[in-house]
Formats: C-alpha cells, structure tokens, sequence
C-alpha cells in the first residue's frame, strides 16, 4: 500500500505541474495577444513615439502617461484653437 501512495502521490504532483504549465501557456498566449493589438492600433494612429494618448480616435497627446493630464491638455488645445 505504501507504494501505491507514492505512485500516486507522484502523478498527482505530475498533474500539478502540467496544471501549472497550461496556466503558464494560457497566460503567455494573452499577452502576445495584447501585444500585437496594441502594435496594431499603435500602426492604425500612426504613432511615432510612446507613451501616446489617442482621444476621439483623432488626436494623440505625446509624452504624458497620466489620462488626467491628456485631458486636460487636450482641453486646453480645444480652448486655444477653438476646436
């Protein structure tokens, strides 16, 4: 009986791992998904440098990582040419 528990003690940790794996993988596989999205909208805005904000799918705000401070130079650009 004690052989049969390390037998199984030993696919169980076998099924853990190959859990672990799958997770892995699937994990992997996301982000390369994610990646590529962004490399292909970031081709679509025709972006030259990051970071890069794009409002209204239109206008793109270079150099700010905050969302707050986009806005409000955006804003600001709307007031200053009346757009």
């Amino acid at each position: 009986m004690d052989e049969l528990s390390q037998i199984t003690q030993k696919l169980n940790q076998h099924q853990d791992s190959l859990a672990r794996v799958k997770q892995s993988a699937h994990e992997e596989r996301e982000h390369l998904i994610s990646f590529y999205r962004c490399q292909g909208q970031a081709q679509a805005y025709e972006l030259t440098s990051l970071p890069a904000i794009v409002i209204n799918k239109a206008y793109v705000i270079y150099g700010v990582h905050s969302l707050d401070k986009a806005l409000f130079l955006f804003r600001r650009y709307q007031e200053v040419h009346h757009v």
